[in-house]
């Protein structure tokens, strides 16, 4: 079966509009990763330069349409207890589903797969400027260039 494409091809997001949603998004999820105590992952106050990257499959509502998906799993018992908080933060009904705001929805495409990168520095320092937790841009291009590859 063979779907024919009409009319002009799905608009996607610029710089400035993937920006915002991933600070939409990032706002959501920092609310339920800053309730987790930075000792649950540093008990003897080492650097963690571990970051969970989770891949996320999202519905059009904001709801995850997939269980997210570890990218990077970890051997240290330390980054275990991150990458294991990661994924309960990523699940948790308090960040789900993801309140997307509606000029996003013709977007979808570009949004529907995303990866977090969560950061337990961002724990320690709740007042401090996030730090590598939001969807990446690189997968937002990386969405784009394969919806260009997929219409050609």
């Amino acid at each position: 079966m063979c779907l024919a494409q009409t009319g002009a091809p799905a608009a996607h997001m610029s710089g400035e509009l993937i920006a915002e949603l991933d600070e939409s998004i990032l706002a959501q999820y920092q609310a339920c990763w800053n309730q987790v105590s930075p000792s649950d992952f540093n008990p003897d106050d080492n650097p963690v330069h571990y970051k969970p990257k989770l891949k996320m499959s999202y519905a059009p509502d904001g709801s995850l349409r997939d269980k997210p998906v570890l990218l990077n799993v970890p051997t240290d018992p330390h980054e275990k207890k991150i990458a294991a908080t990661a994924l309960q933060v990523a699940k948790s009904p308090a960040c789900n589903p993801l309140k997307i705001p509606a000029k996003f929805a013709p977007y979808y495409d570009d949004w529907k797969v995303s990866i977090l990168s969560f950061a337990p520095d961002d724990v320690s320092d709740a007042s401090a400027e996030p730090s590598g937790f939001f969807p990446s841009l690189g997968a937002s291009i990386e969405n784009l260039l394969n919806s260009i590859k997929k219409a050609l």
